[in-house]
This record gives C-alpha cells, structure tokens and sequence, in this order.
C-alpha cells in the first residue's frame, strides 16, 4: 500500500473517531473530570508558554535506485508551544540527531562501493494550530506551517564523497486529542500532515571520489512527505507532563536538475530518492 494511501485513511480516521466521541458512553463520564491536555484560557493569567525536551532514537532509510544509506540515529528533540488570546497557538518544533549509517553504492567508474559514514541531520518547523473545531470530548485542530530540514553524510572512505540536503518545505495536517479511557491524568494525540517541498538541493563534493571531478549543486524541484505520529502523554504534579510518541515519516522526492561537470563527460544529476524514517521520543514539558 502506497504510504499517500495510508495517510488518506488516517486523515479520514481522525475526523470520524471526532464524530463518534459525540456517542461513546465511556467517555462521558470524563467529560466531567479535568482533562490532561493543556488548555488555555484566554480570559486568565495562566502560563501561556509550554516546552517539551527529550531524547529520540530514529531509524534511517535512504534509497536510490543505485545506492541504499541506512541507519540508526540518536539525539534531541521537542517543540514550544505558546497560546494566543483566540485559543490558537504557535508550535515550533526541533530536532537534532546523529549516528553511523551504512552505505551502499558505486564509484565513478561503476564499481561496488560500501562504507559506514557519520551522519547528522536536523530539523526545524513551526506551525499555527487553528481554534478546536470539535467541543466535545476531544480537540481536532488544522495546523498550517512550514520548515527546513537539513542532513550531512561525511567522507570515511575510498570511493565515498561528502553529501549535504536540503528542504525547505510547508504544512497542512490535522491533530486530535483525546483523554485516555483508562486514566483521566493522561490523553492521547494523533497527528496527522503532509509536508510539500518548496525548495531543496544536494550538495555532492565528487571531488573527495575524484580530484578531476567538480563538486556541484543539484537542485530539486519537486516532492513531499508524509507524517503520522501517536502520542501518549501522562500529566504530573503543576502542569509538567512527560511524553511518549511514536512517529513515521517518508519523503519522496523527484529527479534533480542536471549540471553539467565538463566538456566530454555527461551531466550529472541527482535521482529521484526515498527516505524512510521511524522513530521513537520521550519527552519532558517544563
């Protein structure tokens, strides 16, 4: 099943599981209690700012028709929110992750090539969560938004070159929340987006492979990606929660623009590309 599919049916689940909390009897009990997402009230002086920090672990999986870079990353992660007088809020979220990768290719000259390189990647996006649009036992909210991602692979080997990508790309999703049936100090979240690339390149050093090669910028014109992410958070003494989510990601991106590198040699450019990504947080909200 193509993962557009799989995100179509998440979407589509996220606006009728908000339909039926209208009539699940079992929640309605917890409509009386304190919920365990975080409201704001635009009226009050209450804390309009929130923080959450943690450590992630992620699984790398980047695929081109010629080679393969695969991995597990660790690092940090999170998002600060603050709450606007309509009941909208900003997120902004980040995150910054290294680990070894393994890749698999070929040299100019067509021959085998594997290596265990460093890689890093980071990440930055904001977004602008719209009123709640469902009253009931649950709060579904459009967000809007954009961001920049960027990734590093460094030389280790023979053979091997220096990449570095870069996206820049916007927004469209949809979050629901809903208190947990089992224990009324913890919600659930289910995020649900699309990401569209605006702009992005790939910064190929060939001259690392070989010193009669120039590096070049290979432009990309086209892609998108695909997230869902499942939270669970469990609320603690004074409004501090911790966070556990779970999260999926996949970028698809089309072939790049070709440069040329010299008079004789043909252009080069880079392919169309995958990037598969699963990961694991546990967060901490100051």
């Amino acid at each position: 099943m193509r993962f557009s599919s799989i995100l179509n049916f998440a979407l589509t689940g996220l606006l009728l599981m908000a339909s039926l909390m209208t009539f699940a009897a079992p929640f309605n009990e917890l409509n009386e209690q304190k919920s365990s997402s975080i409201t704001f009230d635009p009226s009050s002086t209450a804390k309009r700012s929130f923080l959450f920090v943690g450590a992630r672990i992620e699984n790398f999986d980047y695929n081109e028709p010629v080679m393969t870079s695969k991995g597990l990353l660790y690092g940090v992660g999170g998002y600060f929110q603050y709450h606007l007088q309509n009941e909208s809020l900003i997120q902004v979220n980040f995150e910054l992750l290294t680990g070894r990768t393994d890749y698999t290719g070929s040299t100019w000259e067509q021959e085998p090539v594997t290596a265990s390189n460093q890689f890093s990647v980071y990440e930055v996006s904001s977004e602008y969560q719209f009123h709640n649009l469902y009253q009931q036992n649950a709060t579904l909210v459009p967000l809007v938004g954009g961001g920049v991602r960027g990734t590093f692979q460094n030389k280790e080997s023979a053979g091997d070159y220096r990449r570095e990508y870069y996206y820049l790309y916007v927004i469209g999703g949809l979050q629901l929340e809903i208190p947990s049936p089992v224990d009324h100090h913890s919600s659930i979240i289910f995020r649900a987006q699309k990401n569209i690339l605006v702009a992005g390149a790939n910064n190929t050093h060939l001259s690392d492979a070989r010193s009669d090669l120039p590096d070049v910028l290979l432009k990309f014109t086209s892609g998108s990606a695909y997230r869902v992410e499942i939270q669970y958070n469990h609320q603690l003494a004074d409004l501090h929660q911790v966070q556990f989510a779970l999260n999926y990601t996949s970028w698809s991106i089309q072939q790049s623009e070709y440069v040329e590198i010299g008079e004789g040699r043909p252009p080069v450019y880079e392919p169309e590309n995958q990037t598969y990504l699963m990961g694991l947080n546990l967060s901490y909200l100051f």
